[in-house]
């Protein structure tokens, strides 16, 4: 970075930018000496115009690499999680919403290093994947649940409990990428689209697994409704 139109100097300027101040001989350094000009001689002037021009550009260049980073990425995740949902509808494999929730995770994680709220996205991201496996085995045990003890019992209360639990989570957590994605700065529109479609997956799953849990906890069996639980 050059001039600042103080006559202050890259490595000075960054200073003050991180909350330090130069001391009284760096400030008479910066200023100049010895000819009485305040901003130095025109060659001096000259050179840091110049700096600043080749800084100015390099930082554009990154810029640059990192918003075509962002579209390669971008496009690329949408194609496979296009080309992933219709092998699941072929194959019949499992819940749709489920795999495509995993496949929305597992794009917001590769965005990391990509925008400046990618961090940021990505541990929210990891624990969404957590909360996943967690309500994966509570779907297992409702599924398993024999239909004597669901006629006799009703539903299971337990594992209805943990999706509960882990939907009211993950609503949290949806609304948190949300707000991330509202204030990235260095997204451009097919990025920002890109990050909406995965929170509408998670907002999805998220439903879905508040209602499985609502009905089950509806399902009181023979005894339940006799006991009044």
């Amino acid at each position: 970075m050059g001039d600042d139109g103080n006559g202050m100097t890259g490595n000075n300027s960054t200073n003050w930018a991180n909350g330090s101040r130069p001391n009284g001989e760096n400030m008479e350094n910066q200023f100049g000496q010895g000819n009485g000009s305040v901003n130095g001689t025109w060659a001096e002037n000259q050179n840091r115009n110049e700096n600043h021009g080749d800084n100015q550009s390099g930082m554009e260049q990154e810029m640059e690499k990192e918003r075509v980073a962002r579209q390669d990425y971008v496009s690329q995740a949408s194609r496979q999680i296009q080309q992933e949902m219709e092998m699941f509808k072929e194959e019949a494999k499992g819940n749709s919403t489920q795999n495509r929730v995993r496949l929305a995770v597992h794009a917001l994680l590769g965005i990391e290093n990509l925008t400046g709220i990618g961090k940021n996205v990505s541990m929210i991201a990891r624990d969404f994947n957590n909360s996943i496996k967690a309500a994966e085995g509570a779907e297992l045990n409702i599924s398993k649940r024999s239909g004597i003890m669901r006629t006799l019992f009703g539903g299971d209360s337990s594992a209805a409990r943990e999706l509960e639990m882990e939907a009211q989570q993950n609503q949290q957590r949806v609304q948190l990428l949300t707000q991330q994605m509202d204030q990235c700065q260095d997204c451009d529109n097919e990025t920002l689209s890109f990050i909406q479609e995965q929170i509408s997956a998670m907002q999805n799953e998220t439903s879905r697994l508040s209602a499985l849990a609502q009905n089950e906890k509806k399902d009181k069996g023979i005894l339940g409704w006799l006991f009044g639980n």
